[in-house]
């Protein structure tokens, strides 16, 4: 018996190599959101991750990641704890 040669189609192949692309880009894109906090000096964890502890922290960047929620109402949470880590830092250094 013969094998017979198998082959992915070519628009699946297309649809491989684009849907690399766009990880690699939303890679990038997190890399540098992760860089503006960490040149903020305000730890990613705040923003992809929520604790129990009293400090105000949410998961939006992690919905944004996995394409949950509304977007506004996830950049809207990012920002509030990101204003409240701000405060916090000039509270410090008052």
């Amino acid at each position: 018996m013969k094998n017979k040669n198998y082959k992915l189609p070519n628009t699946i192949i297309s649809k491989l190599k684009k849907y690399n692309d766009l990880c690699l880009a939303s890679k990038k894109l997190f890399f540098e959101i992760e860089k503006f906090f960490h040149d903020e000096d305000m730890d990613i964890e705040y923003f992809i991750a929520t604790n129990n502890d009293d400090e105000n922290n949410t998961e939006a960047l992690t919905n944004i990641s996995y394409g949950q929620g509304e977007i506004e109402e996830n950049i809207k949470e990012i920002e509030k704890v990101y204003l409240y880590l701000k405060n916090k830092q000039n509270r410090k250094q008052v």
